[in-house]
């Protein structure tokens, strides 16, 4: 790549295709729900963030490629990423090194509290690797504002 493409690629500006790991949260389907069942945007924050430490080159939710300005927040039943409403199942695809991912993913000791809500709770959550991803290009815009004295 040159180095503009290149760039644009780490901008997220770019589909990009590649081996990685399909990340799936979703509620559980208990009939019993509890706050620990539900999925909430903390724990897509989380995994975001421990995928980009582990090696992600490229990270999507439902379609949403996430940049450096993306925001995973809570509106009611639903997540909003790039203010966009997104529902679960939610789908986490990820490109990178599919074995540093996996072993961070893997780990109990690191996303502390999803195995015990998986175990106790019902919450779903899997991992399984993947040899071609399509992580889609940023749609968003790349605005930033700032409150009043900033």
């Amino acid at each position: 790549l040159s180095n503009l493409e290149s760039q644009r690629a780490r901008a997220g500006l770019t589909k990009l295709n590649g081996s990685g790991l399909v990340i799936t949260y979703d509620d559980s389907d208990s009939e019993v729900i509890s706050e620990d069942s539900i999925v909430h945007a903390p724990d897509l924050r989380d995994t975001v963030n421990l995928l980009w430490s582990s090696g992600a080159e490229a990270i999507a939710i439902n379609s949403q490629r996430i940049v450096i300005n993306t925001a995973i927040d809570c509106i009611g039943n639903t997540i909003l990423i790039n203010n966009v409403r997104i529902s679960n199942p939610f789908r986490i695809e990820t490109i990178g090194s599919q074995e540093s991912m996996y072993s961070s993913l893997s780990d109990p000791t690191i996303l502390k509290d999803i195995y015990p809500r998986q175990k106790n709770q019902g919450l779903i959550f899997a991992v399984e690797r993947n040899n071609n991803i399509t992580i889609p290009a940023f749609d968003g815009s790349f605005e930033v504002k700032t409150g009043a004295g900033l």
